[in-house]
């Protein structure tokens, strides 16, 4: 209590000693107007205004209250500060200047005012607050109560726009490393995001005007409740990424159109409560509630929608577990739920006025069900809800883009929309209670049971759409669901591919329409239903239907199956009709059909109930099996109509006019059928049938056949009071001329023996009368057969009687004739104009009757000016007649027929007109004067006639003959008929000879009786020469060694007339201008000598040629013309070597639009990698003119369809070039020896110009000779070094270069030194040795020791030169295939004089000792003969075996080898031969005894031992990789890749069964293709190649389509047989 006394006191105090009123001030830093307000100590400001430009709140933090701030520039916070009671006015003129909040900002009853200059998301910077590392923002009421208004906070634009909010609206933003907000008890207003980050942020009982992103956040732990939300602008209300929220009782009012909201409630996590929320009037079509990305255990409950125009609830998270969407409330809404999940829940939802979409092709649902992709969609239960006033669509199952199932619906109610409450434009597509879509390359989902549902007012209350797409849809359960009130109960539209094991059981159907409707679904199940309707079930297109055990009420049809096959048994179907349309029978109303069967069905309908039909079964071009049916009452029981196969077996038929009635059908079979009270009971017209025992019990007729084919087993059982049995077929008759004219009204008569009195009728206007039904046969009802055949029909023709009998089997046509026409007759000749004076005539009948009796031949002559009288010849009856004419006559010839009835033919003119004419004409060509020409140009002018006028044709024979010496005649071998050509006239033309040799012309006329020339000879031969003859030179050396070259000159004619020029140049220097000189030596022994030739000069010659045809040869003037193929890399050969220097041109011009001008004239390109689209490439050396490729650029030629020749090339062109040397090549330069250290010497020089062979020459005593240590051959111009290894270092070592050229002349180098002694000294291991280091004598045992230690454990000794980056490798692994360099397989310690002191062999390669003993010998006399020489003694090689030899004082080793080594393992050797003499000092007097000579094994044994682990077979594959390779480049432009490969093997055997296998992204790259073509087989991914020859290269040209211009690799692998085994090499390719 003394406490409370005590404050009151101290309140009391306060009163009397503050003033009244207290002016306002600040503690910290005062603020200056407008000058950058920078705090950097705390702070406290209280009842001022203050007008600053940029505020900055660094140390100390800033409290302001009940402040009228206005700042112009940025507001940076770094230190905690409260706004309490204040106004804050942040009129900033860019985004730049925002307000920053690095540290905590609170604001308390505070009005926020912001200017928006630039707008957000496209602005400088943040329009609002931003949001840095370590903030957090605080907006809140002063005494934190929700039911006060007067102390809100508030946060509104200085400049908002409800048409443009982007540029008026505001943004509090983080780009992520905020500590969070809370918001409570305030007023928010044009927010268009806010976006922060950090757990536990609170926003609750605030209000939010016009703003949009309410809570874009990223943390756990979000409260969101009682807040007010009205017209959000453009986008989402609440947009969270995080668990464990709570969203809850918060109010959200749109005010719709364009402005209106897109979404409410959007959630990325986990453990997520949206309660109790309500949303009214939410538009622009988004989703209001929605779930994305991984949201998991979400619930949706308890929430209000109304008036949306959108998707109320929309859960689209992959990752959806354990959801739940219950007992929420939606109301005029478009589409009210969509959801996925895995174990998600769908129950007790209210859902009016809902399920609309106007998009053409789509529909509105109002709870859906489908998937998406990338997650687990199943075990969805769906139940309890209820939808009312459906405008399209209550439910929907959709699709998922991956394998999906377990949905179950129950107890779901689906009213739709009456007519009335339909939204306007609805009615086309409204429909479906429960509609199962499809959507492309999407899974419908499997195991989907739907039960205890209750559907009306649809369309169709269950209804699938159809899908071409082999995507599941497996076990369907449709049971006990209430149909009410629908024009479809079920609409099933499938495909084969889709629905296995669909049923549809126990449902209660009534409609209007269709109860059940299955379209492509096979073996879809029905049974146990009740159905009242129209239609029943139809089916169309399924197979493996089983329609059973249903109970079926319709007005028109039960079941109808159409194009269909399965089963239709055990249900009851009644017809029940009541309207005026309905069919009667016995002034009952009956409705249409009990089952109907069409379209090439294949039905078996067994143990059904069927009553009250038109027709009970109906049957079209269908096969049906019927058994043990009961039918009753109807017109027709059983309907076949174009049927194949019925079988009608053991069914009860009762109360029908006709039972069974078939008409034009076949193999119907009918047995063990009870039938009674029937009119028929069957009826068959133009049908095939076979019955067996059936029962009829009080019928008029049993059985009645029209037109038709039928089998009766008997007549047991039978009771009907007309007859048992009538057979009946369909007969007309046809009346007409014997030249097909119809009699019309000829009347006729027909009876037959059992009834003689004649039925009169008659033909209608076409001769043809109408059928008559005429019975061949009665079976009475006592079993009495009555035959009613034959029958007879009678007509008058000109009085006369014809009468027809007929034994009447079948539906018949009586063809009845009248015979009224003469006989027609001709007569012809061969020809009208003939060679001889016989002529011979042909009767021919051209009328069909064959009554004829004979013909009268007349003739009329022409005198020469007019024909005579008719003159009669005879009376014949043969087919023909030789009439003897003369020369120069025209005769005229006729017949007169008669035939047996005494018709006589009338003809007014004359059959055919012959004229004789036995002459033989005469042709000659004009102006051919001679029978022998020659010629070089290739057109001939024939031009031809005859002294005959009557020619009919000349025929010119053109004979050629490509023989090219000068003279030839008609009997020459080789002639050949070029060309037959024919003309009819008197005529000339020009005559094109093709090809070089001779042409004979013979010209022969033969007039229009067929006489026909004949010439034994040619009228004339053309010799045809278009170019000169060419003048050759055999056998012309490209370069020369001596001082006289005798040149043979080859002339391809004798008659050939050649003059020879020579010119001059240097080989080092060129000439612009050439000056000839004529060669006047030319005699006749076609041999040329050129004498005193000059060293280092090349000499150039050519022959002016002219020969008989006065063609003339001048390669100096040469123009050569080429046809183009339009290909790349054209490639062109010219006749002679060009002179494309200096001042001599290569000209090449391309007439490329075919217009016979060259008017494209091109450059010459001089790098055939890369040429412009001008230029072409000069290959003058091997005279090749080559033009663009695909990838190397350059001109392209298009291609010479007409071959008109469109490439023109003109230069100077010689014979031959030859180049002389007579002197010694250029010697070596830049000679220097240097010690990379004391066991390697490096000699380096250059080569001045390409030599046909180098050599490396050493000596250590020039007075002793020099010595051959390396020999290059070829030997090309460059740099080269040689290693020298392990020298001895007490000598002094001489090096030189030798050079030889082709000739054989040689040159040497300047020589030069190196003295060991100083190399020992430079390397001497000095005093750092004792500090550590290792000298050279320590080093080497190490490095040995190491190289056996790893070889032991099959590892690999590499030696690497200094100078040249490579590795020696003798054993390695590559690719799962051992390889080795080489194998020692023997080696031999041979003493001076050839006597053998030691051997030692691998042991699995010993060699025969014959042949060892022959190989000796051979080794010994090669020593002997090098003994006495100093250096290497080299090898013996025999393929890959070799014989290596190396020697010392008294010794050798011979290490015979298999494979290929190097002066390394030389080196081994000698140091072995080298220490065993130094342990033997009396080696050189050696008395033959091997034990006298110690350490042989110790020095031998690590040679042999190094490739102990190497076998022949690694060494054939180590020269495997080394002989045969894949080599590749590549080339890329944006849509092709060219890959081009080169094949190489230069083994020394073939490689067969060669594949190229390329490997590559598919998603990337499309292969186009590979140049040449090979066969290429799809299923194994492999070009086949064939064999590839040794020493031999192949090139190919793969083309690759791109799909994408990301970086890929493709891998090229070359597999082959290789010495019988099966190997392979690849290369990689990196495409960029």
């Amino acid at each position: 209590m003394l406490r409370y006394v005590n404050c009151i006191l101290i309140i009391a105090v306060c009163l009397i000693i503050i003033p009244e009123t207290v002016e306002g001030e600040c503690n910290g830093v005062d603020p200056t107007d407008g000058e950058n307000w920078i705090i950097d100590e705390l702070t406290h400001c209280w009842d001022q205004e203050i007008d600053v430009q940029n505020i900055e709140v660094n140390d100390g933090g800033l409290r302001l209250e009940n402040i009228t701030l206005t700042a112009h520039g940025k507001i940076t916070i770094k230190h905690p500060t409260t706004w309490e009671k204040s106004t804050i006015i942040h009129n900033s003129s860019n985004n730049q200047d925002t307000i920053l909040l690095e540290s905590h900002l609170t604001v308390k009853g505070t009005n926020l005012t912001i200017n928006a200059p630039e707008g957000v998301y496209a602005g400088s910077d943040v329009e609002g607050i931003r949001l840095d590392l370590g903030s957090k923002l605080i907006i809140i009421d002063v005494d934190d109560n929700p039911l006060t208004d007067y102390d809100v906070s508030t946060v509104s634009s200085m400049n908002w726009n409800i048409s443009d909010p982007f540029n008026g609206g505001l943004e509090i933003f983080s780009y992520g490393q905020d500590d969070g907000i809370i918001l409570k008890n305030s007023v928010f207003n044009h927010i268009i995001q806010f976006k922060n980050h950090g757990d536990n942020v609170v926003i609750s009982n605030n209000s939010f005007y016009n703003c949009s992103k309410i809570q874009q956040a990223w943390g756990d732990g979000l409260v969101f409740e009682n807040n007010k939300i009205y017209n959000i602008t453009n986008d989402v209300g609440i947009r969270y990424w995080g668990n464990n929220a709570s969203i809850q009782n918060n109010y959200f009012e749109g005010e719709g159109g364009t402005h209106g909201n897109n979404g409410a409630v959007h959630i990325i996590g986990n453990n997520i409560l949206v309660d109790n929320n309500i949303f009214l009037n939410m538009s622009y079509g988004s989703t209001i509630i929605g779930t994305y990305g991984e949201a998991a255990n979400i619930t949706v409950t308890n929430n209000s929608l109304t008036n949306v125009d959108g998707t109320g609830i929309s859960f689209f998270s992959s990752k959806s577990k354990g959801d739940l969407i219950a007992h929420n409330s939606m109301s005029n809404i478009s589409k009210g739920i969509r959801a996925i999940g895995e174990n998600l829940k769908v129950f007790n939802n209210s859902v009016d006025n809902c399920g609309w979409d106007f998009n053409l092709g789509y529909v509105g649902g109002c709870i859906t069900i489908a998937g998406g992709g990338d997650g687990v969609y199943r075990n969805i239960t769906v139940y309890d809800n209820k939808v009312v006033n459906a405008q399209q669509v209550g439910l929907i199952i959709g699709t998922s883009s991956i394998e999906w199932g377990n949905l179950t619906f129950f107890n779901n109610t689906v009213v739709g929309a009456t007519k009335d409450d339909l939204i306007t434009g609805i009615w086309s597509t409204v429909g479906y209670g429960l509609f199962l879509t499809s959507s492309a390359g999407e899974f419908r989902p499997d195991n989907v049971t739907c039960f205890n549902n209750s559907f009306s007012e649809r369309e169709s209350a269950v209804a699938t759409y159809r899908s071409y797409e082999d995507k599941r849809g497996n076990n369907y359960l449709f049971n006990n669901n209430e149909i009410t009130n629908s024009s479809y109960g079920f609409s099933v539209y499938g495909t084969s591919v889709l629905y296995n094991n669909f049923t549809i059981t126990d449902n209660r159907i009534n409609s209007n329409g269709t109860a059940i409707l299955v379209d492509d679904v096979d073996g879809i199940q029905i049974y146990n239903n009740a159905i009242q309707s129209n239609i029943g079930v139809s089916v169309f297109d399924s197979k493996k239907i089983h329609i059973f055990e249903n109970e079926i009420s319709v007005s028109r049809t039960g079941i109808e199956v159409s194009n269909s096959e399965g089963n239709v048994t055990n249900n009851w179907i009644q017809g029940e009709c009541y309207s005026d349309k309905c069919d009667v029978v016995y002034f009952t109303k009956v409705a249409q059909s009990g089952i109907k069967i069409m379209s090439l069905s294949e039905i078996r309908a067994e143990d059904n109930v069927i009553k009250s039909f038109n027709i009970l079964v109906n049957s079209t071009n269908s096969d049906i099996s019927l058994r043990e049916n009961f039918l009753d009452y109807s017109n027709t029981g059983i309907h076949v109509n174009s049927g194949k196969s019925s079988e009608i077996y053991g069914n009860e038929i009762s109360n029908s006019s006709t039972l069974i009635n078939s008409i034009d059908s076949e193999n119907i079979d009918i047995y063990n059928n009870n039938f009674s009270n029937f009119g028929k009971a069957y009826f068959s017209t133009n049908s095939t049938s076979n019955l067996l025992t059936n029962y009829y019990y009080e019928g008029k007729v049993c059985l009645e056949f029209i037109d038709s084919i039928y089998t009766v087993a008997n007549f047991d059982n039978f009771d009907c009071t007309e007859a048992f049995l009538y057979e009946k077929y369909n007969l007309n008759v046809n009346i007409l001329t014997d030249d097909e004219v119809p009699s019309p009204n000829h009347q006729f008569y027909y009876y037959n023996e059992i009834n003689p009195d004649k039925e009169y009728s008659q033909t209608n206007i076409d001769g043809l009368s109408n059928y008559m039904t005429l019975t061949t046969l009665k079976v009475d009802n006592s079993g009495l057969n009555i035959n009613f055949n034959n029958y007879y029909i009678g007509y008058l023709h000109n009085e006369i009687l014809t009468e027809i009998e007929l034994e009447l089997t079948k539906n018949e046509t009586v063809m009845a004739y009248l015979d009224t026409s003469a006989p027609s007759t001709k007569l012809s000749t061969i020809s009208s104009l003939v060679n001889t004076e016989t002529i011979t005539l042909y009767f021919n009948k051209t009328s069909l009757k064959d009554d004829l009796m004979d013909y009268d031949l007349f003739v009329l002559k022409n005198d020469g000016v007019n024909f005579a009288q008719w003159e009669f010849v005879g009376t014949y009856n043969v087919s023909s007649i030789n009439y003897e004419g003369e020369d120069d006559t025209k005769y005229r010839f006729k017949v007169i027929s008669r035939d047996i009835y005494g018709n006589i033919e009338v003809k007014d003119n004359y059959d055919c007109e012959v004229q004789v004419d036995s002459q033989t004409p005469k042709s000659f060509f004009v102006n051919i004067n001679e029978d022998y020409y020659f010629t070089g140009k290739n057109e001939i002018l024939l031009d031809w006639d005859s002294i005959d006028e009557d020619i009919s044709n000349f025929e010119i024979n053109v004979f050629y003959n490509s023989d090219t010496t000068p003279y030839i005649n008609d009997n020459s071998n080789g002639w050949i008929i070029e060309n037959n050509l024919y003309y009819y006239e008197r005529d000339s033309f020009v005559y094109n000879l093709q090809n070089i040799g001779h042409y004979g012309f013979k010209l022969v006329a033969q007039d229009y009786a067929g006489n026909q020339e004949v010439k034994s000879s040619f009228d004339f031969i053309v010799n045809y020469d278009p170019t000169s003859d060419k003048l050759t030179f055999a056998d012309t050396p490209e370069k020369w060694g001596e001082e006289t070259l005798e040149l043979n000159i080859d002339s391809s004619n004798f008659y050939l007339d050649f003059s020879l020029f020579i010119a001059m140049e240097s080989v080092d220097y060129r000439t612009d201008k050439m000056t000839w000189y004529e060669h006047s030596d030319k005699d006749s022994s076609e041999t040329l000598v050129l004498e005193g030739l000059l060293d280092r000069t090349k000499y150039y010659l050519y022959a002016k040629s002219v020969d008989l045809a006065g063609n003339i040869e001048d390669p100096l003037n040469s123009t050569e013309i080429f046809i183009s193929d339009g290909t790349y890399d054209q490639k062109y050969i010219i006749n002679y070597l060009p002179l494309a220097h200096g001042n001599y041109e290569f000209l090449v011009s391309v007439d490329n639009d075919f217009d016979g001008t060259y008017e494209t004239v091109l450059a010459r390109g001089y790098n055939q990698e890369d040429l412009k689209s001008n230029e072409y490439f000069l290959d003058a050396k091997n005279k090749s003119l080559i033009f663009g490729g695909l990838t190397n650029g350059g001109f392209i030629p298009n291609e010479d369809l007409n071959e008109i020749g469109n490439i023109k090339v003109q230069y100077s062109g010689v014979h031959a070039i030859i180049e002389v040397y007579t002197g010694n090549p250029l010697p070596a330069q830049g000679i220097n020896v240097s010690p990379t250290n004391t066991t390697h010497i490096i000699f380096e020089y250059d080569i001045p110009a390409n030599s046909e062979k180098c050599k490396v020459q050493l000596t250590t005593n020039i007075s002793k000779g020099w010595f051959n240590e390396e020999i290059i051959e070829p030997c090309y111009k460059g740099k080269y070094s040689f290693t020298l290894l392990n020298p001895q270092l007490d000598k002094e070592y001489f090096f030189r270069v030798m050079i030889e050229n082709e000739f054989g002349q040689t040159s040497y180098s300047d020589s030069q030194s190196i003295n060991m002694d100083d190399v020992v000294k430079l390397y001497t291991t000095t005093q750092r040795s004792d500090e550590g280091l290792l000298g050279m004598d320590s080093i080497i045992p190490i490095t040995a020791l190491v190289g056996i230690i790893m070889l032991s454990f099959g590892g690999v000794l590499l030696y690497r030169s200094k100078n040249e980056d490579k590795f020696d490798i003798n054993t390695n692994i590559l690719e799962s295939k051992p390889v080795a360099k080489y194998k020692v397989e023997e080696l031999y310690l041979i003493y001076k004089d050839g006597r053998l002191i030691k051997n030692i062999s691998a042991v699995e390669v010993k060699t025969d000792s014959d042949i060892m003993s022959g190989m000796l010998t051979a080794i010994n006399d090669f020593v002997q003969d090098s003994f006495n020489t100093e250096g290497d003694l080299g090898s013996i090689d025999y393929g890959n075996n070799k014989i290596i030899l190396q020697r010392e004082n008294h010794s050798y080793l011979a290490a015979v080898i298999y494979g290929e080594v190097d002066n390394y393992f030389k080196g081994k050797m000698i140091n072995a031969v080298r220490k065993i003499e130094e342990d033997n000092t009396a080696i050189e007097n050696w008395n033959g005894d091997s034990s006298s000579i110690i350490n042989v094994q110790k020095n031998l044994e690590p040679i042999i031992a190094e490739t102990e682990s190497a076998t022949r077979e690694m060494v054939d594959n180590y020269f495997t990789e080394k002989e045969i390779a894949i080599t590749t480049t590549c080339d890329r432009d944006s849509d092709n890749t060219t890959i081009k490969i080169n094949l190489s093997n230069y083994s020394s055997t073939n490689i067969t069964d060669c594949k190229i296998i390329p490997e590559y992204n598919d998603s990337l790259l499309g292969l186009s293709g590979i140049i040449p073509a090979v066969p290429y087989y799809f299923d194994r991914n492999t070009f086949e190649i064939g064999d590839i020859k040794s020493y031999n290269e192949v090139q190919f040209t793969m083309k690759m389509k791109n799909k994408s211009n990301d970086l890929t690799t493709i891998e090229l692998k070359l597999e082959y047989n290789h010495k019988g085994r099966t190997s392979s090499t690849k290369s990689i390719v990196e495409i960029k």
